[in-house]
């Protein structure tokens, strides 16, 4: 049995929670498929024609398809561009923002086939404040409702985390809370922002390292 998992990814709570309690065992049925919500857990039988795929990685079969909006407001200079399962449906999404005029958070809801469902709209104060020199956007999912979230660090001014997070719609709640050192922290140039899990609790959580003075690792850990 093959378990396919994209770097930084995790066993998602239901699974891990069923192995703890002994219901997933050696002797799964062959045909067993498991698609986690979060991160697209996929388990494969070990002889079955996809994990033999699977072992021959590498390889990309491509599509090019039209999509309505999204592409064309990424044109627009400033705005960063994340992926992340924002409606928690086990595909990989595609979300923006932080240009001079935009007011929505454009979101680009994948098929599963190269084709996308776009929304776009305005969520208060969030993408004004992506505007800002400095930001770095990423997602994660910070509540750890199964659905990606989006947050930034990094400009000069900041002493807060904003963050929005996803109602699995396009639509997005908004926070932005003070927090101590680590937004301060992350105007040093070189810094770069990661999310991840890093304490093991399904919530994502922000790392930073790069900076040419630095000798630690700053984390801040999601308390959502």
């Amino acid at each position: 049995m093959i378990f396919l998992l994209s770097r930084g990814d995790v066993i998602p709570r239901p699974l891990r929670q069923m192995m703890v309690e002994g219901k997933v065992k050696r002797s799964l049925s062959t045909a067993l498929l498991v698609v986690a919500s979060v991160v697209g857990l996929t388990v494969l039988p070990s002889g079955s024609s996809m994990a033999k795929a699977a072992a021959a990685c590498g390889t990309f079969s491509v599509t090019n398809n039209w999509v309505s909006g999204f592409p064309v407001w990424a044109r627009e200079a400033g705005y960063q561009i994340v992926s992340g399962n924002f409606n928690g449906d086990g595909r990989g999404d595609l979300a923006m923002t932080g240009a001079q005029n935009a007011t929505t958070i454009p979101v680009a809801f994948s098929n599963g086939n190269g084709t996308f469902g776009v929304t776009n709209y305005t969520v208060p104060n969030f993408p004004i404040w992506a505007r800002e020199a400095g930001f770095q956007l990423v997602a994660g999912d910070f509540n750890g409702d199964g659905r990606s979230d989006l947050s930034m660090t990094g400009a000069q001014n900041a002493t807060t985390i904003p963050a929005v997070f996803s109602n699995g719609n396009g639509t997005f709640g908004v926070t932005n809370s003070w927090v101590s050192g680590f937004p301060v922290w992350a105007r040093e140039a070189g810094y770069q922002v990661v999310a991840g899990d890093f304490d093991g609790d399904y919530r994502s959580d922000l790392a930073i390292s790069g900076a040419q003075s630095a000798t630690t690792i700053p984390l801040a850990i999601s308390n959502c």
